[in-house]
């Protein structure tokens, strides 16, 4: 029962840390706190969810189409709303107004669209569980534990031997001395609106399949932020150390105590925590942030 609820606990962690790392990969950039992450969530659940269900698509095609589709969103909500924002000068308030707008905005059109219906996938894919040595672990648990680490690989990869991650790492310390450098704000910026988008999408697809596909689902954007905050806001690696905090806190909680209090629970211990490391899991405050 113990290690059951481990695996799960970390599978579900995992699916929160990519959604804390896309959500930090963007306050590295502009320093603004982007609940428009949440909408870009929403829109890969629905996306993989539509495909699935009205065009009969299989669910890894599916989902890969949703997370293009939310990675593509993403960089355009970046272009149509925030970028704007920023040629003019304006203050991290008017962004994250802006953020919150877009979250709002498409989180009534979903709930408009769907009509409030909590929905489920139609397709028997990734049901069913694996044995090993008595324990009986969930195929969806091992998709989504393994689809995770992938993407976190490939996002190492992207920001460390790649062109544009050098310019995200170096635009992450100072926007203006990087755009002295010659190096173009615009692509940088879209580009990790692109990346934050693909991890939302990789997150909100899978978690949909796991539990159920609803307009809300978007929320999951709060908890991407206090993993973040947990780990040490900005800080990547502590984002991955929250999000698995959280999801074994959720776990544990609803396991062994009852789901009704676990984000009482949850929340009242990261509070804790909080308290004792304001600096977060990471133990440094913002200065190595990538």
């Amino acid at each position: 029962m113990f290690f059951q609820q481990l695996l799960n606990g970390i599978s579900v962690g995992s699916m929160y840390s990519l959604l804390a790392v896309g959500f930090s990969l963007v306050y590295n950039i502009l320093g603004i706190v982007n609940f428009s992450h949440g909408a870009m969530i929403a829109i890969g659940t629905y996306l993989s969810y539509w495909c699935v269900r009205y065009l009969r698509f299989p669910v890894p095609l599916a989902l890969v189409i949703a997370v293009i589709g939310a990675g593509l969103a993403s960089m355009g909500t970046e272009r149509a709303t925030l970028r704007p924002l920023r040629r003019r000068g304006q203050s991290s308030v008017f962004f994250f107004i802006a953020s919150l707008t877009v979250f709002n905005l498409v989180a009534a059109l979903l709930t408009y669209i769907s009509k409030g219906n909590i929905e489920s996938y139609p397709s028997a894919f990734l049901t069913g569980s694996f044995t090993f040595r008595g324990l009986m672990i969930p195929r969806i648990d091992v998709v989504m534990l393994v689809i995770a680490i992938l993407s976190l690989m490939c996002l190492t990869y992207v920001l460390f031997r790649t062109r544009i991650g050098l310019a995200i790492r170096a635009a992450s310390y100072n926007l203006k001395a990087a755009q002295l450098m010659g190096i173009n704000i615009d692509w940088v910026v879209a580009g990790t609106f692109l990346m934050a988008g693909l991890l939302a999408g990789i997150g909100g697809s899978l978690l949909g399949v796991k539990y159920a596909v609803y307009a809300d689902i978007g929320n999951m954007v709060f908890k991407a932020f206090f993993s973040c905050m947990v780990g040490g806001l900005g800080n990547l690696t502590g984002a991955i150390w929250g999000g698995l905090l959280i999801g074994l806190l959720e776990t544990f909680t609803c396991a062994y105590i009852s789901s009704s209090v676990s984000p009482a629970i949850t929340f009242t211990v990261l509070i804790v925590l909080l308290l004792l490391r304001p600096q977060g899991l990471s133990g440094r405050v913002t200065e190595e942030k990538i």
